[in-house]
């Protein structure tokens, strides 16, 4: 096997240090304890946490999508109509038939461990992708606030003083940020992402990881593995290299079970860039380059993972973490999708979105409540600095007010 290019031991000792320091301030970090509750059975359970959509229902039953001042439901809308033709849209909402078959599948240790890697080729049908490119397209447009440049130095916390070598080394990615906008839009390509983690479920055996999480009478928070029909979408993000050359290994962290990572170029559109799982028994890595619209289904949460070099050319998938609850709110930043913000917001909803009889919920009631904003690694970071108010994307302005605001506030660092 390839193994993948490894971080100079500098680097690794400045992100120790971050790692570190981060864990440090989330114990102290105020809003993030964690309060679980207690059912007296699964239907309970089930009805309490609520589908996968309930934080984004409202928004497609009463067709609004604002986010500050601005409903952005006609803006998208419009501009998707711009994308795609009347035609296309009936290709789009047909039943794809898709020949998916079974590619790589890496069990760790080779023998003795789980599956942790499956390959499912022909994930997505060749419409669905190009609705998907056309909604990022879209968004990135007229919602600035969702697109990113992800620097890994940052992600870590690693200081912006810091040798830019050492920066460059850790590398980074563009997401375009579509949780809770993609079912809205586009919903058969939601289908159609499902049927594909169906497979790979059913390719990889994870059921049995979910039976096991039943056996264990483990928690949805302490790291129960989510059933497939209740795997909700942590983040959903279109990914882009523009800038940077690579990806460094990491893990995406315990809230998460399955990432599924559905390839939108070509093979042959990029030199290099091959995507690393590294197994736990053997501390091997494992590299694969799927064709285009194949997918990799992976235990990201758990297995460090990235992607090598790009030397040339354009490298671009979807990325769909699952985790344990429901799809992630819209405008929410994925640095605080944790445990402990999610359960405390589905209790705060859980006060609204009450029918007038208060005898059941209804989930096209809009929540107004905030997401938290404070993660494990303390107040949630990103490339505009540190939010401390509320977790969501903010408008330009407010970004710059933040950022000089984080400047002031470190000495002259972010």
């Amino acid at each position: 096997m390839k193994k993948a290019s490894t971080l100079p031991l500098r680097t690794v000792l400045l992100l120790l240090v971050a790692w570190v320091g981060h864990v440090v301030q989330g114990e102290s970090a105020p809003g993030g304890e964690l309060e679980l509750p207690n059912f007296e059975s699964d239907e309970e359970e089930i009805e309490y946490y609520g589908p996968l959509d309930r934080f984004w229902r409202g928004h497609s039953v009463n067709r609004k999508l604002i986010l500050g001042d601005t409903d952005y439901y006609p803006i998208i809308e419009d501009c998707l109509n711009g994308y795609l033709s009347p035609q296309d849209w009936i290709d789009i909402r047909k039943p794809q038939i898709s020949d998916r078959q079974l590619g790589e599948r890496f069990i760790d240790g080779n023998i003795t461990g789980p599956v942790f890697l499956v390959e499912i080729e022909n994930a997505m049908s060749p419409i669905h992708a190009k609705a998907v490119r056309a909604l990022k397209d879209c968004v990135k447009t007229h919602i600035s606030q969702l697109f990113e440049s992800r620097s890994m130095y940052q992600v870590y916390g690693v200081a912006e003083t810091e040798n830019q070598t050492v920066k460059d080394e850790m590398g980074g990615n563009n997401p375009t940020h579509l949780n809770s906008i993609i079912g809205i839009f586009l919903p058969d390509v939601v289908n159609e992402l499902y049927e594909s983690l169906d497979h790979a479920y059913h390719y990889a055996g994870w059921q049995q990881l979910v039976v096991n999480s039943e056996i264990e009478d483990k928690f949805r928070a302490l790291h129960a593995f989510a059933p497939i029909h209740e795997a909700g979408m942590r983040a959903c993000e279109y990914l882009s290299y523009e800038g940077f050359n690579n990806l460094m290994e990491h893990t995406d962290g315990y809230a998460t079970s399955v990432v599924l990572n559905v390839f939108l170029s070509k093979s042959t559109d990029y030199e290099g860039g091959e995507f690393y799982i590294k197994d736990k028994v053997l501390k091997e890595y494992h590299t694969v380059r799927p064709e285009q619209y194949s997918a990799l289904a992976f235990l990201g949460g758990t297995f460090d993972h990235g992607v090598n070099t790009i030397h040339s050319g354009t490298r671009e998938a979807l990325s769909i973490e699952f985790w344990y609850y429901p799809d992630l709110p819209f405008g929410v930043n994925l640095c605080a999708a944790e445990f402990s913000n999610v359960e405390n917001h589905i209790r705060n909803c859980n006060e609204e979105q009450r029918n007038q009889n208060n005898d059941e919920y209804d989930y096209t009631i809009p929540c107004s409540k905030e997401f938290p904003s404070h993660s494990e690694y303390g107040v949630c970071i990103s490339h505009m600095g540190t939010v401390k108010e509320k977790n969501v994307y903010k408008d330009p302005q407010e970004l710059e007010q933040v950022v000089e605001e984080s400047i002031v506030e470190n000495d002259g660092e972010l």
